[in-house]
């Protein structure tokens, strides 16, 4: 399936030597989707990452930069016709500031195949691809490479009609610009598929391969050309793994890309990271390696996840003077745990649920409020950068009301949001990690982690036993994969690095349920409501609508006011609730004082009502 999908959507700086490796592979979350992102290539000339993507149904580029910290920013489609003109669009290979070579299809006499394209940088964006005659045929010409010297171009294909494997071959441009002089790479070709090149430069390349017997399906390797013959290719031993791994590049003197499909992924296809590593000059000191190999006391680690939740209706009036946080467009709602993040981050909520509607929006407030205004205008201006459509769908309206308020034509916006409470438990709860090692007098430091994770410790001296307490190890990890991935990389005098990974099944199962509390001896549940109490409101017939699903399980309900709520508010709030949850009106309760509710559960947030349901 891998070749299937790498076939159908299928800066120079000099290398003298390969004297060191890549290694230490690390998901990029922050450019990774769950789709599949492939194809990874560093523009030079704009100091920017293109990538191909899957996320919105067809193969289209996406860019992203690296920011002061060497992150990788959010991606943001690109809006060049080139990406518009065509269905499929991939590995893209820059011959210049204007000039790219690119994969898209071309309707064949029997059917559609991906070749080379080309394209040209005007005003600012990249044209409509057009076809690259003198390398086109009836076959696939995949993973176009251009020489940092602009002379030569590597390629996959399966031109040769008595094989049907991908195979490299080279051409060369003539003086007129066309490419000719096609020829096949045979000493690097095997029996098997060769793909995805990229050409450091002139004389150094990678590519994948599933023909050299390889840990993995497809494994990457790198081959050196002296004089006019290239080299036996090596493997990138600390790249390849049991799984896919292709796609890699460079993008400086010590950062590299690649993409596999190994499970720790967000998706199918993940681009990954990689540094490069010395190796240790031998000729003049040799030093034997460092001996490495771990264990642990059992296969298999269970999981146990419950996500508690509270319903909170949603921010549909917000009082104009509180603060809020500026547009981020990372947030996750999943992620809210605590109420005080619901009405901070209110602006980047209702983005986000733009996102999966597209509908219009309407935010109503004194447009005189200068401070809020921009911070509205701004967030619009971040989004139309991925949606352009946003520009003409958000709207702003003047109001004379102390609220900013959200009018919006699709009612799932105002869906009620859940705090979630997320309890775990880990059999074992702690893991014990055994390490054997030789060459103890050569170890200077060392690191454990768990891959994708935030666990990380650190030391100087070696042990050959730790201890993993697993729920504070994880307790901030959300979205873990079906394999834990030990990784334990020491470094020797000379700062070469040593890694080696032991995986262990993680077997999960997760449980989602409404919280409750026992409140003056009874148990409920607890519902967060806006103090602007209104009964026509969507956001809160929307939450209403979700409790009546189940409301045969009520008997009863009480209302908890703050001190600055109108009193008139309640009694038409809980006339409603009784009404549309169909609850008795003696089953019925407010309180206007909130001590006893405060001495249970602590201070009630301002401008808040709870609503808190019996269980019967």
């Amino acid at each position: 399936m891998f070749l299937i999908f790498l076939v159908l959507y299928a800066f120079p700086f000099l290398v003298l030597s390969q004297d060191f490796e890549w290694g230490n592979p690390t998901d990029i979350r922050s450019i990774n989707s769950t789709e599949d992102d492939f194809a990874p290539q560093w523009n030079k000339f704009e100091n920017r990452l293109y990538f191909s993507s899957l996320r919105k149904g067809k193969s289209k580029f996406f860019v992203s930069q690296l920011d002061e910290n060497g992150n990788f920013t959010s991606p943001i489609e690109l809006k060049d016709p080139l990406n518009r003109a065509t269905g499929n669009v991939s590995y893209i290979s820059f011959l210049s500031e204007t000039e790219a070579v690119l994969n898209a299809y071309r309707q064949g006499l029997r059917q559609a195949y991906l070749n080379i394209f080309y394209t040209l940088r005007r005003g600012g964006n990249w044209l409509k691809p057009i076809p690259l005659d003198s390398l086109q045929c009836e076959c696939f010409v995949l993973h176009p490479t251009i020489s940092p010297d602009g002379t030569f171009i590597i390629f996959s294909s399966n031109k040769d009609g008595s094989k049907k494997d991908l195979d490299l071959f080279i051409a060369y441009r003539m003086e007129t610009g066309v490419w000719g002089n096609i020829e096949k790479l045979d000493e690097l070709n095997t029996d098997g598929d060769e793909i995805t090149p990229f050409l450091a430069s002139s004389d150094t390349l990678y590519f994948a391969s599933n023909g050299y017997g390889g840990p993995g399906g497809f494994d990457i390797y790198f081959s050196v050309r002296k004089g006019t013959n290239w080299e036996k290719p090596n493997p990138l031993n600390l790249l390849n793994t049991r799984f896919n791994e292709s796609d890699f590049v460079i993008v400086n003197d010590t950062l590299a890309l690649f993409v596999s499909d190994r499970p720790e992924g967000i998706g199918k296809l993940d681009i990954y990271s990689a540094v490069k590593t010395q190796i240790p000059d031998t000729t003049t000191k040799p030093q034997k390696r460092i001996e490495l190999s771990l264990s642990v006391q059992v296969p298999t680690v269970r999981l146990e996840s419950s996500y508690l939740y509270d319903f909170v209706q949603f921010p549909e009036k917000i009082p104009s003077v509180l603060k809020l946080k500026e547009f981020n467009p990372n947030f996750k709602e999943e992620k809210i745990s605590k109420y005080e993040d619901i009405i901070d981050n209110a602006v980047s909520i209702i983005f986000a649920r733009w996102k999966s509607s597209r509908s219009e929006i309407t935010f109503a407030f004194d447009t005189n409020n200068i401070e809020l205004k921009t911070l509205i205008v701004n967030a619009i201006f971040l989004l139309s950068k991925e949606y352009p459509e946003s520009q003409s769908k958000i709207q702003i309206s003047h109001s004379n009301d102390k609220n900013l308020t959200v009018f919006a034509s699709d009612s799932n916006i105002y869906k009620p949001l859940k705090l979630v409470k997320k309890q775990t438990n880990f059999e074992p709860p702690v893991l014990e990690v055994f390490i054997n090692y030789r060459k103890e007098e050569q170890i200077k430091k060392w690191e454990l982690k768990i891959r994708n994770s935030s666990f990380k410790i650190t030391g100087e001296t070696l042990s050959p036993f730790i201890r993993i307490d697993l729920s504070k190890a994880l307790e901030s990890d959300f979205n873990l994969t079906d394999t834990l991935f030990i990784d334990l990389i020491v470094y020797d005098s000379l700062l070469n690095s040593y890694s080696i990974t032991y995986p262990i099944v993680l077997s999960q199962s997760k449980t989602v349920l409404r919280n409750s509390y026992v409140y003056k001896g009874k148990i409920y549940e607890r519902l967060f409501l806006s103090s602007n109490f209104d009964k026509s409101s969507a956001s809160l017939i929307s939450l209403i609508n979700e409790i009546a699903e189940y409301r045969e399980y009520i008997n009863g309900a009480v209302v908890v006011m703050d001190k600055t709520t109108a009193q008139s508010n309640l009694s038409e709030l809980i006339d409603f609730v009784s009404q549309r949850l169909q609850i008795k009106k003696e089953n019925t309760k407010i309180e206007y004082d909130p001590k006893d509710y405060e001495a249970s559960f602590g201070k009630l947030p301002e401008n808040t009502i709870f609503l808190l349901l019996e269980r019967k």
